[in-house]
């Protein structure tokens, strides 16, 4: 049977152990310096953090407004679609009506009245005045060009 060893020599054993060895009082060091310099570099992570967020936030930014112009870009068209295509409708509508109109009275105008006579008097009348304002405009257009090149 092997011996114990002695309860003395047990404690030795224990007293050695608590005492630290030359390596191990090196690496406990090297440990609080590491953590001494985290410590210390820690306001420069943070900061970088920060940075970095604030990178990712103009970014994104930059992103958006990109993605606003593409946006926009793409309205303008499509509204100038619908504008347009109001104003014609709006137009065509009011022009069908007002000619519309005007052949249905005529229609119903028995052809040999009075009534008849001064409806084609009045549009024979009508139609002068247009084509006499229009040869105005045109001359008062060429007298214009006639200023502007001397």
């Amino acid at each position: 049977m092997a011996k114990r060893p002695s309860t003395r020599a047990s404690r030795n054993a224990g007293a050695e152990s608590a005492v630290d060895t030359p390596t191990e009082l090196s690496t406990l060091e090297t440990a609080m310096e590491s953590t001494a310099q985290t410590e210390t570099q820690e306001p420069d992570a943070s900061r970088s953090t920060a940075l970095t967020s604030v990178a990712v936030a103009v970014e994104g930014l930059k992103e958006g407004a990109s993605q606003a112009r593409k946006a926009a870009g793409e309205l303008v068209p499509t509204v100038g679609r619908a504008v347009s295509k109001a104003v014609y409708t709006g137009f065509y509508g009011l022009t069908y009506g007002v000619v519309f109109g005007g052949l249905l009275i005529g229609s119903l105008i028995p052809q040999d009245s009075i009534i008849a006579k001064g409806m084609s008097d009045g549009a024979d009348s009508a139609s002068k005045a247009f084509a006499k304002r229009q040869e105005e405009k045109a001359e008062i257009g060429a007298s214009d060009e006639g200023l502007a090149a001397t």
